[in-house]
């Protein structure tokens, strides 16, 4: 069984280079859930309550400490977030309007 998980682990990896690293925009590839990093993923986590519990306990603090502090970096539109952000941070972050560095 060890010998399977940890075949199973090298696919998923193995996957995700080669599916998701050359992908532009991976979240929504794996939002679909039709790829097969996606279905060979829930079907190993769905599988492995051990595994659903330790990913559920190493994720949950990030996710909440995220959503709780870090609320200008959740816009959806990408090209409402420099919205969110003075102008002194925009060009710390962004650069100078109109530079190589600025969107």
């Amino acid at each position: 069984m060890q010998e399977d998980e940890s075949n199973l682990l090298q696919a998923l990896h193995n996957l995700i280079e080669f599916e998701l690293k050359e992908s532009v925009n991976p979240h929504r590839y794996l939002r679909k859930g039709k790829c097969a990093f996606s279905i060979i993923f829930k079907l190993f986590s769905e599988g492995h309550f051990s595994a659903k519990v330790f990913l559920t306990a190493t994720l949950y603090e990030p996710i909440m400490q995220l959503l709780l502090e870090d609320e200008d970096h959740l816009e959806r539109d990408p090209s409402k977030l420099t919205e969110h952000f003075s102008p002194a941070q925009q060009e710390k972050l962004f650069g100078v309007k109109g530079s190589n560095r600025s969107k």
